[in-house]
């Protein structure tokens, strides 16, 4: 966990930003302009986690998409003013045609409850909110016996975040919020996504491979006007097998610019992600020394494209073959056949690592078939990687209820050897209340 002297000085940022705020506000509302007033009332639905609004009709999607799981709201009540039960259940199935490191072409497919995370969020004393989420799964990585078709169920979140902006009513920023506990961090765009409104059915592996596992820490985030800012240090401790205290920290930092309408396009934003690590050697939850990401999401009319560029050091694992430093980048375009209705997926990821095995494969879905059936694909590591992924997503009620079909071609290679070349094919349904 952490040293108190790390949390005590980050703390003292809020602080800091009172102060920063008091100190520009006046001269930042006297040099607004017409058109920065406008889009500051625009971007606020412009953010790098984009969910969704509802687009069907229907008793079904005013049900599911109005928080269901609401227990009680009024605000008027002093102590707790709201509490909601909120769930995610997905499944999908996988199969995967493929060829591994010696050329033998191997098959196989499954059915799974991709996750299912089940959680409570509570608002109380006006600013300050509590949620607690467990994740359910049978799709964990291997236990002893290496099957993957145990069902898992984990603590996913738990955490309280504190609105500052709110409470001490800066005007200068339109959010700043403190949040402490254990939950996922925001380490790139594709990770910052959340899994309800992905427009891939998986992640892309570079996103997974350079991105810590949840962490308990503690994540100041502040915007104004175009500019989006996160600052947070994390335990390197993963609580999920007991607390200790010397398994080290890290640091993200995280800075935003939303262009808002330029030129020929409608919305532009970019993110620049940097994730320092204290001590990669000990940490259970993060493995790299560094990892920077500079990502861009671009908006016209129907189009939409996300695009990313990572470049990372491995720490000094205890295999040199992953050592090293990686580099990759990739680009997903869609475009909506029907307006918010029914979209057009495309993604390409190319990944280049220094040392032959510094790069990993998700684990989903090659990797946990691979294993099922005996084949080798040197356990989805590898020194290059290109990836194609097109796939189509039906909107029933926007992310809230969706169906996605999607296909995805992998090609991996390890020095001189080819670990793995295949297709990946998923059918997907997920729900969000």
């Amino acid at each position: 966990m952490f040293a108190l002297k790390n949390i005590g000085s980050t703390f003292f940022l809020p602080i800091i930003g009172g102060i920063i705020c008091l100190v520009m506000s006046g001269a930042a509302q006297a040099q607004m302009t017409e058109t920065e007033a406008k889009h500051e009332k625009s971007q606020k639905g412009f953010s790098d986690i984009e969910v969704l609004p509802r687009f069907g009709k229907g008793r079904w999607c005013n049900w599911i998409a109005n928080e269901p799981g609401t227990l009680f709201d009024n605000s008027e009540r002093k102590i707790f003013q709201s509490a909601v039960i909120y769930g995610n259940p997905q499944w999908q199935y996988s199969h995967v045609s493929g060829t591994d490191i010696h050329g033998n072409d191997f098959s196989g497919s499954e059915f799974e409850l991709r996750r299912f995370t089940l959680g409570m969020r509570i608002h109380f004393l006006k600013y300050f909110t509590f949620t607690i989420s467990s994740d359910m799964e049978d799709d964990s990585g291997p236990d002893e016996d290496s099957d993957y078709d145990s069902f898992d169920y984990a603590l996913y979140s738990s955490d309280i975040i504190f609105d500052a902006q709110d409470a001490f009513n800066w005007d200068c920023y339109d959010k700043f919020q403190l949040r402490f506990g254990y939950f996922k961090v925001p380490s790139n765009a594709g990770w910052a996504t959340s899994s309800n409104s992905m427009r891939a059915i998986e992640r892309a592996a570079m996103s997974n491979y350079s991105s810590p596992s949840d962490s308990l820490g503690i994540l100041i985030s502040a915007l104004r006007n175009r500019w989006d800012m996160q600052l947070g240090l994390f335990s390197g401790d993963d609580i999920t097998n007991g607390l200790s205290n010397d398994l080290g920290t890290y640091w993200l930092g995280h800075v935003g610019y939303i262009f808002g309408k330029q030129e020929r396009m409608d919305d532009i934003r970019a993110d620049l992600r940097i994730l320092i690590n204290n001590d990669a050697d000990e940490s259970e939850t993060f493995n790299q020394n560094w990892v920077i990401s500079l990502s861009t999401v671009m908006k016209k009319e129907r189009w939409r494209l996300m695009s990313e560029f990572i470049v990372a050091e491995n720490g000094d694992l205890d295999v040199p073959s992953e050592r090293g430093r990686y580099w990759g980048i990739n680009m997903t375009p869609s475009l909506w056949v029907i307006e918010d209705r029914l979209e057009a997926v495309f993604r390409y990821q190319y990944v280049q690592a220094q040392e032959r095995n510094g790069f990993r494969l998700s684990g989903h879905s090659a990797r946990r078939i691979a294993d099922d059936v005996g084949a080798d694909i040197n356990d989805g590591y590898g020194d290059k990687n290109h990836s194609a992924y097109a796939g189509i997503n039906y909107y029933l009620c926007g992310d809230h209820t969706k169906a996605m079909v999607g296909v995805q071609w992998d090609r991996l290679t390890s020095g001189k050897l080819q670990a793995y070349e295949g297709f990946t094919t998923w059918v997907a349904f997920r729900l969000y209340f």
